[in-house]
């Protein structure tokens, strides 16, 4: 009888041991301690309608854009606050101020959607150019964009460009022909994030020159188009207008594109 009872007790034991592991890890996830897997969706849910360009994170909220407006809002897809953003296909954060791209340049924005500066593109073309921006980022100091411009009577350039921007103008640091990823561009700290086009539906962990680091399937069922990252899961915004917070694995030191 006394072994069946302390087999007992150790049983009754490992139950409860098991339960208190089991409380536990849920309460870290709970608390966001446990880090997703690379490729996990942690969470998604609907942008305001029609908004599928590009994502922006300040520290607290998101920011989009698309159809001709850019919307503040929260980790769960409520509006807080919009104003008008026409032209602007591209969008980051600085910690301060918000930044927009697209065909005629580069726009510094507040927070209220009050225009600070505009900077032009320093393009030597004297042919009909569309351009369109399928990307943008802040590094701590510098900008990076996708360009992809058509030249008329010459071939198509797609360009990953990394940007000086001034008080006064736009400078070209580098620029690398024909990077993989076409489409959002995102910085964790350290590495840039971006998302393929056509049938190739992966997202891209890659270093300043373009090489790939990994990668993993795209959530959801559309075109991923606009991307940001908080510094431990990357925020995914698809051709739908829908939004998936995503696992980046190891959390990644903190992004650049966001407040201290």
């Amino acid at each position: 009888m006394s072994k069946d009872r302390n087999r007992n007790a150790w049983i009754s034991k490992g139950l409860v041991f098991g339960a208190l592991v089991m409380l536990f890890v849920a309460t870290m996830a709970s608390v966001g301690v446990v880090a997703a897997e690379m490729g996990d969706i942690v969470a998604s849910f609907g942008a305001p309608p029609g908004v599928n360009d590009d994502l922006a994170w300040d520290g607290k909220y998101l920011w989009c854009v698309g159809n001709d407006k850019i919307y503040k809002i929260d980790t769960n897809g409520n509006a807080i606050a919009s104003f008008d953003s026409a032209g602007i296909e591209a969008l980051t954060y600085d910690g301060k101020y918000l930044w927009g791209a697209g065909e005629d340049g580069i726009y510094k924005i507040d927070t209220n959607g009050n225009l600070i500066a505009t900077f032009q593109f320093p393009d030597n073309y004297y042919v009909p150019v569309t351009a369109s921006i399928l990307g943008l980022t802040y590094d701590g100091e510098y900008l990076w964009c996708y360009r992809h411009l058509i030249v008329y009577g010459s071939p198509s350039e797609s360009k990953l460009l990394k940007l000086d921007v001034s008080d006064r103008d736009v400078s070209i640091i580098s620029e690398i022909d024909e990077c993989t990823p076409c489409y959002g561009l995102a910085w964790d700290g350290k590495y840039l994030w971006g998302s393929g086009g056509g049938s190739d539906r992966k997202i891209y962990k890659f270093d300043t020159n373009c090489n790939p680091i990994a990668s993993f399937h795209s959530p959801g069922t559309y075109a991923i188009l606009g991307l940001t990252c908080d510094g431990k899961y990357l925020w995914c915004l698809s051709y739908d207008a829908y939004i998936y917070k995503v696992g980046i694995g190891k959390a990644a030191p903190s992004e650049r594109d966001s407040s201290e």
